[in-house]
């Protein structure tokens, strides 16, 4: 890794936009074509990453390493190339007057490399690992149509990941911001009535002479719709996440934070209650979608949302889920008016 530092004889002050707090984030691809920009407009910005393409080209060539950082007295890049795309962070070193941080404290190569690691994974969130295959049958593709409408979804992970964010210290912990303060009994049972919930659905739903015998036990258990994962938020934070015991099958905290960032930032869940969308875990399996249900129990109040995830995205799963759902609402003892139905300071 080759880390240079570029001097000139006059170098102009730096100006930063005050609505751009924290770096800039860029992803183009090997040929040089903007895919996504934090503050700026792709098309403005394309001779800019065809500049940096060919800079980066230039000093990995002769140095035979992927460039890493770039620092000037007034900036610093840093970069990160995975395959086809190479993703950029621009950050200003000067010292800004913010009530959240000043940028020579927290715009360190590690951390700025951090996001840029997020961003990546939300790219494959939203398209799987398949995406440099479609880059190696066509350089010049513009991924910018398959993306679609992600651009707020990744500036919003980026706000929310940054030292301005108020989840900059769970994403340098690998941990996973909870609704705090919530007794742990009250966590626990959350969970209990999830299980038993998924499991009493998959029993009824089997085809084996549950009902007549009354008998439950493993043979009787349609495992093929019971879900994958399953939690419930509010917000961005989280009340209770249920996932097998076996710790492979766990999921990454920075898979869970894609999945809390990404349902936070659908205003679809608050205007119909529910969503149904597939997606993929960059650290869970990186070449396959999952699906998940979600819907919102109290749009109007605290948001609280329940998330089914599962390997199946027929009709069937969707309503089997909207079924479940439907189960855990009542357990959990939520009404079905729209009125406020849980009071938690999230602050």
């Amino acid at each position: 890794h080759q880390q240079q530092k570029i001097k000139g004889p006059k170098q102009e002050e730096t100006k930063i936009n005050e609505e751009e707090k924290g770096p800039n984030i860029l992803v183009l691809s090997s040929a040089g074509k903007p895919i996504f920009s934090r503050y700026h407009n792709e098309e403005d910005i394309s001779s800019v990453c065809g500049f940096i393409q060919a800079i980066r080209a230039a000093i990995s060539e002769e140095q035979e390493e992927d460039l890493v950082c770039l620092t000037s007295s007034k900036s610093k890049m840093v970069f990160l190339s995975i395959g086809a795309l190479t993703l950029v962070a621009i950050s200003y070193l000067q010292k800004k007057e913010e009530e959240c941080y000043n940028y020579d404290e927290y715009e360190t190569e590690a951390y700025l490399k951090l996001q840029l690691e997020y961003i990546y994974g939300q790219i494959i969130f939203t398209l799987t690992d398949q995406v440099q295959s479609i880059f190696e049958r066509s350089p010049n593709f513009d991924l910018r149509s398959m993306l679609g409408a992600t651009d707020a979804v990744m500036r919003g992970l980026l706000d929310h990941a940054g030292p301005c964010g108020n989840g900059g210290g769970s994403f340098l912990t690998a941990g996973v911001e909870m609704v705090s303060p919530l007794p742990v009994a009250i966590r626990e049972s959350a969970s209990g009535i999830i299980v038993q919930a998924a499991y009493d659905l998959a029993c009824i739903s089997s085809s084996s002479p549950l009902l007549e015998n009354k008998k439950r036990n493993k043979k009787s258990i349609d495992n093929k719709r019971t879900p994958l994962f399953a939690m419930l938020l509010v917000g961005n934070k989280l009340i209770t996440l249920v996932q097998p015991n076996y710790r492979p099958h766990q999921l990454h905290p920075s898979d869970l934070h894609l999945i809390l960032n990404f349902v936070n930032f659908q205003p679809g869940l608050i205007s119909h209650n529910e969503l149904w969308f597939p997606f993929c875990l960059p650290r869970f399996h990186s070449s396959a979608f999952l699906y998940a249900y979600t819907v919102c129990f109290d749009p109007s109040e605290t948001k609280l949302s329940l998330v089914l995830v599962s390997a199946d995205g027929s009709t069937e799963q969707f309503e089997y889920f909207r079924n479940l759902s439907k189960n855990i609402q009542r357990e959990i003892g939520i009404p079905k008016e729209e009125q406020a139905v849980l009071k938690i300071d999230t602050r």
